[in-house]
Order: structure tokens, then sequence, then C-alpha cells
């Protein structure tokens, strides 16, 4: 079952949103594009700007303005393999339990899901065609040359030694340069929710990193960090 102490994600900065959390995540948080197995695209909130340093967890409960709702399936997920919908378990989370006294089967003896665990599997299923769909407009806006690799601009501000590996921003002149086709093109997949989602919720950065300084992130002795204002 889904565990209530979120500890297994202290080391993990990036979550997946769907398409119905657009408006809230990217109100409080950074968002970005990364892809799976350099394949499928996904949309992640990031929750720490170092490598291993999930900033919004704290002694195993979510301290976040806003809960990603993949924590409610986690460390359920629910694929796409060649097309088909398959439902995994992170087994790199280290909640799987041989002892089967200790936890809950996902299968009964007679092969059906077992009923403490088919609501999570009955929810990841409704939830994934609103990951889809997000995967789907992200390569769109690949097609379309909206998305390049993260630069380091923010974060030298910051003079944050930040982990951008593998993350996408919106490229911000290719969207202002766009002709009327293509912005048609965003318009008819309702692309722009999302767009606008990765534009609006890049200043949140900014935070994030000066969060990453308070909680003893690396940072330069030059940073503009040091020039803020804590606890104005």
């Amino acid at each position: 079952m889904p565990p209530k102490d979120l500890a297994f994600l202290t080391e993990r900065t990036r979550l997946p949103l769907h398409s119905g959390e657009l408006t809230q995540a990217a109100a409080v948080m950074p968002l970005g594009a990364t892809k799976v197995g350099n394949k499928q695209w996904q949309l992640v909130a990031l929750c720490g700007v170092l490598k291993h340093q999930n900033l919004l967890v704290e002694k195993g409960r979510w301290v976040g303005n806003y809960r990603p709702q993949c924590l409610d399936t986690l460390p359920f997920e629910y694929v796409s393999v060649d097309g088909r919908g398959i439902i995994a378990f992170d087994r790199t989370s280290g909640l799987e339990v041989a002892d089967t006294d200790q936890g809950v089967p996902f299968f009964t003896p007679q092969g059906e899901v077992h009923p403490e665990v088919k609501p999570y599997f009955t929810m990841l299923k409704r939830r994934y065609t609103a990951y889809k769909e997000v995967e789907n407009i992200l390569g769109l806006m690949e097609k379309l040359h909206l998305l390049v690799p993260w630069t380091r601009t923010w974060l030298d501000e910051l003079g944050i030694e930040a982990d951008i590996e593998g993350l996408y921003q919106l490229d911000e002149h290719v969207l202002a340069s766009l002709s009327d086709i293509d912005f048609l093109a965003l318009r008819t997949a309702n692309a722009l929710p999302l767009v606008f989602a990765l534009k609006n919720s890049a200043h949140h950065l900014n935070a994030l990193g000066r969060l990453s300084m308070l909680s003893g992130g690396r940072y330069r002795q030059d940073s503009t960090v040091l020039k803020f204002p804590v606890g104005k």
C-alpha cells in the first residue's frame, strides 16, 4: 500500500504531474520537462535543486504548499509500454517486503487484484489519461522546438551547484516567433495551459534555490543568495 511516511522520497527531487495539476503546481513550484528512459516525455515538479535533496519532505511528511497527486499512489506508477498501460512498482523505493505478514500482496491466491490494492490501481488508471495528455503535448512542443535544455542562468545568479541534467524548459523566444499555423496547433492540442505553466512557474526556482541554501546546500561565496534578507 502507498505509505503515509514519505521518507523514501527524501532523495527524489522530481515528481511527475498530470494535466489536471498545472495551475496549482505552477503557482508554487518550478516545473520542467524530462524524458523517461530517453523516450517518453514527462512533466515534473522540482522539489530540490541539488541531487538527492528533496526540500519538501521533512521527517517523512510533505511540507510543500502543493501536494502532487502522484504521492497518493507512489511507489506504484502507471506506465505506457508499446501503447499499453501497465501498473509498475518502483523497487528502488525500498518499500518492497519479502515477508507477506508485513505488507499487502498485489494479487490474491486466485490471481485477482487484492481488495486493498484495487482502489489504487483504479486511481492510477483514471489518472493515466491525464499523464498521457501531458506526454503528447510535450511531444508536440518538442516538434515545434519549444523545449530546450535548462541553462544555468538563474542558477548562476543564485550560486547554486544545481542538478539540472536532463531537464528542459520553455524556449520563450521560439514561442514568441511561432507561426500562426504552429500556434493554432498548440491551441488545438489544448497545449497552452501547459506552455504557460512552464513559463509562469520558472521564477519559483529562485525561492527553491534560497531554500536549498538555508538547508545547507552548496553555493558560491559571491552568490546573490547571501544578500537575500531572510525573514523579510
